[in-house]
């Protein structure tokens, strides 16, 4: 009996080694992702991503959302951006959620000043949360990963659709659509470039800041 234990062990141990060997990916990975792209990224000052945004009230337009401050106190980065039309128009009709505050244990975004988990990290297939955002309250789901990027689900009560990719290469989304309830496009952006070591003007302005011309900026 103890023979055959050991030599049960021993090929448990050859098939396990064979597996590492030939660089399979391990199970709590999704897709062709990396377990080290699944986890909460930690962002620095300067951080920057390069965003093409469409709306239908306002067509396409380009900028780079940069993470101008870290509140260590707060436990939140401050996302700017580097147009600051494309700032006041989020203060106008807050489009884009991503602008403004995020909290650093989650990367979760304001909505009525409560935050919202948008991100479920570390990303697993097939789970499900909920959170509100855009006026909207959303039932999420990860549904697996494309090019290494997580892809993510998600449907309002009220039919609206969201999908949206996170690149855990680059630390943030890598593409997101918003839908009303009749498919009708509310927002969508895309991810062209990204880098660090940012330096100049971004603005992150609220609807009290339009009425009393105090804006917050620049990054130096």
């Amino acid at each position: 009996m103890r023979v055959s234990l050991l030599l049960a062990a021993l090929m448990l141990s050859l098939s396990l080694a064979g597996c590492l060997e030939s660089g399979e990916v391990p199970s709590t990975s999704i897709g062709n992702t990396t377990v080290d792209e699944m986890e909460l990224p930690v962002w620095e000052i300067g951080d920057q991503w390069s965003y093409t945004f469409v709306t239908p009230q306002f067509g396409e337009d380009s900028a780079r959302l940069v993470v101008a401050e870290i509140d260590d106190e707060e436990q939140q980065y401050v996302l700017g951006i580097s147009s600051e039309r494309e700032a006041q128009r989020h203060a106008v009709v807050n489009h884009n959620p991503f602008l403004g505050r995020v909290t650093i244990d989650e990367l979760s975004v304001f909505e009525n000043g409560d935050a919202q988990p948008v991100f479920n990290f570390p990303w697993t297939e097939g789970e499900t949360w909920e959170f509100t955002l855009l006026g909207e309250d959303w039932m999420a789901e990860t549904t697996g990963s494309i090019n290494g990027k997580v892809i993510v689900e998600a449907t309002s009560s009220s039919g609206h659709s969201m999908e949206y990719h996170f690149d855990g290469t680059h630390g943030f989304i890598d593409s997101f659509e918003w839908n009303n309830q009749d498919d009708e496009l509310q927002f969508r952006m895309t991810l062209t470039n990204t880098g660090s070591d940012y330096t100049g003007d971004v603005w992150f302005i609220r609807a009290t800041d339009l009425k009393d011309r105090l804006f917050e900026g620049p990054l130096d």
